[in-house]
């Protein structure tokens, strides 16, 4: 949920970023360390609806493509490789309502 909305709806909201780095050998994830770890995770849900044939080897081949423009890996030594990338995460809280007795009650 956005900032914006989740702070509309009285929720206390703590963001953040962290700048994730990957130490890779080339060889091994073909160059594309995010493409690799993303098809694990965040595109379980798009390969569930790439159903046809060939659908899901375009898709990953365009997108692997726009990751690594996007997101180029940088040799760093001993034939090892780093890319780095950055990640928004966000935290809501909903305050706690205390009843009071007689049916009202008041935030904490």
């Amino acid at each position: 949920m956005s900032f914006c909305v989740s702070a509309g709806l009285g929720c206390d909201v703590d963001t953040w970023e962290t700048t994730y780095q990957h130490v890779f050998a080339p060889d091994v994830l073909q160059n594309e360390p995010l493409l690799e770890r993303t098809k694990g995770t965040a595109l379980l849900p798009v390969f569930g609806v790439l159903t046809a044939q060939g659908e899901r080897a375009e898709f990953v081949a365009t997108y692997g493509r726009a990751l690594s423009q996007g997101y180029p890996a940088r040799p760093v030594r001993h034939g090892l490789c780093l890319a780095s990338y950055l990640r928004g995460d966000s935290q809501e809280e909903r305050p706690a309502m205390i009843s009071c007795g007689a049916g009202a009650a008041v935030q904490n």
